[in-house]
């Protein structure tokens, strides 16, 4: 007569010691997973850093700026054929270049309506040899000389080592005012004959107009100078 297998306390109490083992042995491998993936990811995103560090340092600095202000500079409103007083354009070198020219550019028909003078300022030069130092602030004076009238935009052309550069200028040109005299007009009234001509009338008028009745049969107007 076969006996049925009865489980024991000790039986039991193995398999309860075999089950915390596996519980044991799984764990740490799912810490493993999850720290492997963390670090993944602090690795990623370490490297995503790093690039945006690499982009910033191979974007190049601005050589040349402008230090007014307001962009673009202002001048007064100046009559056309005159010009105004001189005001400083003030560029800021951020790093070390050569200045080879300072221009500004001409209007409509070649007019020169911005004149630029000399480069000043401590270390500044603008022979194309001469190296202005990174924190120079170096001013070019200019004056407006407008040779039309209304809004007049031209660039400031600043030639160097490590390019060109354009910085606005803009100014109003004001048109001389003009003034109309009234003249005078001469008329005379016309009848059947020219007996019977009424005399003459002054009329305030265009100066260069001057009108009297001629026909006999009927009044009319003809024109005469003044």
């Amino acid at each position: 007569m076969s006996r049925a297998f009865l489980p024991n306390a000790a039986s039991l109490a193995v398999a309860h010691q075999t089950d915390g083992f596996c519980d044991s042995v799984s764990q740490p491998n799912r810490l493993t997973r999850t720290a492997h993936s963390r670090c993944t990811q602090a690795i990623l995103l370490f490297l995503l850093l790093l690039s945006a560090v690499a982009a910033l340092a191979q974007t190049p600095a601005v050589t040349l700026s402008l230090g007014n202000p307001n962009a673009p500079v202002s001048f007064p409103e100046t009559a056309v054929g005159s010009a105004s007083a001189s005001q400083n354009v003030v560029l800021a070198i951020n790093s070390p270049v050569t200045i080879s020219s300072i221009s500004a550019q001409t209007s409509q028909g070649g007019v020169q309506e911005f004149a630029v003078s000399n480069i000043i300022g401590w270390g500044c030069a603008a022979d194309g040899v001469t190296v202005n130092q990174a924190g120079s602030v170096c001013t070019v004076p200019v004056s407006f000389q407008p040779g039309y009238p209304g809004l007049r935009l031209v660039p400031l052309v600043v030639v160097t080592s490590a390019g060109t550069f354009h910085f606005g200028l803009e100014g109003i040109g004001l048109a001389p005012q003009v003034a109309l005299l009234p003249g005078i007009i001469n008329t005379v009234a016309g009848g059947a004959t020219p007996a019977t001509q009424a005399l003459l009338a002054d009329i305030p008028g265009p100066a260069s107009v001057v009108e009297d009745a001629s026909s006999i049969c009927s009044p009319q107007i003809r024109r005469i100078n003044n």
